[in-house]
């Protein structure tokens, strides 16, 4: 049910359905990985952008990475935010680097 709602038009469906997901679960795991890398990189919703990339994150995955860094680039605080957590979580030098480079623009969840 939860992976149906990740398709849902009403975001905050989204993004409760990802909140709820179940990432140990590994038939959870391996049917949410797309839906969610789908939504990391195109959901015009910035939350539930933001969401997805963040419970892909999560998952420590060095296959992520080109998501994180493009979510990097983002006009919105809640998903630069998301994407430097993630990028921290796997290569801790480099996001620091990055986050160095948003200090006087430093709003919301990029803080």
């Amino acid at each position: 049910m939860f992976i149906a709602d990740l398709n849902d038009k009403y975001y905050a469906l989204r993004i409760k359905a990802i909140h709820a997901l179940n990432m140990e679960k590994s038939d959870i795991k391996n049917a949410a990985i797309p839906v969610l890398s789908a939504l990391a990189k195109t959901d015009v919703n910035t939350l539930a952008k933001a969401a997805a990339i963040t419970a892909l994150g999560a998952l420590k995955d060095p296959a992520f990475l080109p998501i994180f860094k493009d979510a990097v680039n983002s006009r919105s605080y809640a998903v630069q935010g998301a994407a430097l957590a993630a990028l921290n979580g796997l290569e801790p030098a480099q996001a620091f680097t990055l986050a160095k480079s948003f200090e006087k623009d430093n709003e919301a969840a990029l803080t």
